[in-house]
């Protein structure tokens, strides 16, 4: 993951399945903004007023959020 110019923060996924869960994953939050940007490629970004390094961890953390709750489902 890596900050972008415009204060998104680049998600790389690698497989067009997994992003458009995520990509479906990072639209029931209310407070998060995210956008296809290549092929396995989001740019997430998160409304309200971050730091670049708590914005970064968020996201992160979403992102772990989901992983954690595919993993359950995977079972």
């Amino acid at each position: 993951m890596r900050t972008t110019r415009e204060a998104g923060l680049r998600v790389h996924v690698g497989d067009q399945e997994l992003l458009a869960a995520l990509l479906e994953y990072f639209e029931r939050h209310a407070d998060c903004i995210a956008v296809q940007v290549g092929e396995t490629e989001l740019d997430v970004a998160l409304l309200g007023s971050y730091r670049n390094d708590v914005h970064a961890a968020t996201v992160h953390r979403i992102v772990s959020d989901f992983r954690a709750d595919r993993a359950l489902f995977d079972d």
